[in-house]
């Protein structure tokens, strides 16, 4: 038992990462507004062919991300995993080894909502070509490639993903 811990002190680093940045999907600044924070935990693909990666966007993103998202209760992950590449590319796909994992502070525009996240990263190979989307909010789901992905155009957690593994 640590003798020092102090709920006081505990209470007060809380409050300061509650006020910490927050970001929407387009990584542009949120401010907290004091609303319930959610818990979640996400699942994403990373899914390289011949130097091209499977990306996508939908109506609340305009910088490319990779295909997943937020996972169900009663869900395995990978089977998650699937689930979301299935409804954001209309494919199939066979779920890799589990490359990293991060946290996140975000707002979702669509829900509105506030979230704090574990992001899991995947690599992973599609079955066959990119279909059609059944998630009605993707508007864009195809392989592009790698050189075409800059800081800029990329969301900032698939990018930093993508170094550190060794894709960009």
């Amino acid at each position: 038992m640590d003798n020092n811990y102090n709920p006081e002190l505990s209470h007060h680093l809380i409050i300061m990462e509650l006020q910490k940045n927050w970001r929407d999907a387009n990584d542009r600044p949120i401010e907290y507004d004091g609303s319930p924070i959610d818990w979640r935990i996400s699942c994403y693909a990373i899914i390289v062919r011949d130097q091209q990666i499977l990306v996508m966007s939908d109506v609340n993103n305009y910088l490319y991300t990779v295909p997943g998202g937020g996972i169900e209760l009663d869900e395995p992950l990978k089977l998650g995993l699937e689930r979301e590449v299935a409804e954001e590319t209309g494919s199939t796909v066979e779920v890799g080894q589990l490359i990293s994992v991060k946290e996140d502070w975000f707002y979702h525009a669509q829900e509105q909502r506030f979230y704090h996240a574990v992001l899991n990263f995947y690599s992973a190979e599609l079955a066959g070509e990119v279909g059609q989307p059944t998630d009605a909010k993707v508007n864009f789901a195809d392989f592009v490639p790698l050189s075409q992905l800059k800081a800029e155009n990329t969301n900032p957690l698939v990018w930093e993903v993508l170094k550190q593994n060794g894709y960009l």
